[in-house]
């Protein structure tokens, strides 16, 4: 069911939470047979169903599902069928089968948060995409041998405003092949020849009519000068803040270094004061 996304959300939630259910299950095992030996101790001796242990394992487990009969216990034990069924009930299937699926939803949970992920990807179109289609292109690609049969209806698809034929057209992995030609080029721009050549140097036989596919299947085409300036446009922006910022930390020391002059006034005033009435005394 790997195939398909949409269709594999059973397999993909119970791996998700494998790990924590393989945990509980040796908890839930340990429940079943201490269970199943109070069983056992309680009504071995005059219910044949909990007399050994292999049956005593089956009937816990079957009570555990809602087959087990209260009165059948009570008519063995009255006393004692109480004390084990409803603390068995309580236990068992109120407490761990609530635990089990919550453990399965957190599973399920995590799945989904990983498919919304990745709908907003690379794999958005396989998350996206009707599984008939899905189905329709894999066989299309099957039958690729005889593709020279087929009429031009079913080799010709179209994708948005481009018209393309099926087989002739480089697939994604095809693709990802030519692409790894231009994976090191240092530039974050690239023209269109150098694209070419650096294509078919790497993948001699490439025809330009397959790169020119791709750029317009990714809509990989952009006017150079017009990012150019606005990154231009940008750079001059934040060279502007820096500027402002540099300006208001001059200001800020300036008022600093002011007020500092200012108080070094007053305390050389107040000192020179102190001299002339010093001076006058004197006289």
């Amino acid at each position: 069911m790997r195939i398909n996304p949409n269709i594999s959300q059973l397999t993909e939630t119970f791996e998700k939470s494998r790990e924590n259910l393989a945990q509980f299950g040796l908890v839930l095992l340990v429940l079943v047979v201490a269970f199943q030996l109070m069983a056992h101790l309680m009504f071995g001796a005059k219910l044949k169903e909990f007399a050994a242990f292999g049956d005593g394992f089956i009937n816990t487990v079957e009570t555990m599902l809602g087959n087990g009969e209260y009165y059948e216990l009570s008519g063995a034990d009255e006393v004692a069928a109480p004390l084990f069924y409803y603390p068995f009930i309580f236990v068992m299937v109120l407490v761990v089968f609530n635990m089990t699926i919550a453990i399965i939803m957190d599973g399920y949970a995590a799945s989904k948060e990983e498919r919304d992920e990745a709908k907003k990807g690379h794999l958005a179109d396989l998350h996206t995409k009707n599984v008939f289609l899905q189905f329709t292109n894999g066989l299309m690609r099957f039958i690729a041998p005889i593709a020279f049969l087929l009429p031009n209806f079913l080799r010709w698809r179209k994708l948005e405003n481009l018209e393309y034929d099926r087989y002739l057209a480089p697939d994604k992995f095809k693709t990802l092949k030519l692409l790894e030609a231009v994976r090191a080029y240092k530039s974050r721009y690239i023209s269109f020849s150098e694209f070419r050549n650096l294509i078919q140097e790497a993948h001699p036989g490439t025809s330009t009519t397959d790169i020119v596919f791709i750029i317009d299947r990714y809509h990989a085409w952009e006017d150079i000068s017009v990012r150019l300036a606005e990154e231009e446009g940008e750079r001059r922006r934040q060279q502007m803040i820096e500027t402002v910022k540099h300006v208001e930390h001059i200001e800020e020391k300036i008022e600093i270094i002011a007020n500092n002059q200012h108080q070094l006034s007053a305390k050389i005033d107040m000192l020179m004061r102190s001299f002339v009435v010093a001076e006058k005394g004197r006289c």
